[in-house]
């Protein structure tokens, strides 16, 4: 008797992860390793907002941008 849920119809592991076109906030995202994991995410598909209590992002915010044009940074 063949099984009813075929390896073809089950999405794979990395389908259900995907962060393509999500979007995800990241708080301390303005520096070190929120800005670390928003760059990964980024270079996943993922859209990223950064929240952080500086004025200001650290200079390597502009790698994250390359990656993502809907990145944003909020204070």
């Amino acid at each position: 008797m063949p099984n009813p849920t075929s390896a073809s119809s089950i999405p794979s592991v990395l389908d259900q992860f995907s962060v393509k076109d999500k979007v995800i906030v990241i708080t301390g995202g303005g520096r070190g390793l929120g800005l670390n994991f928003a760059i990964a995410l980024a270079q996943c598909g993922a859209h990223v907002a950064c929240i952080d209590v500086h004025p200001e992002p650290h200079d390597n915010f502009g790698k994250l941008t390359a990656f993502s044009s809907k990145a944003k940074y909020y204070r």
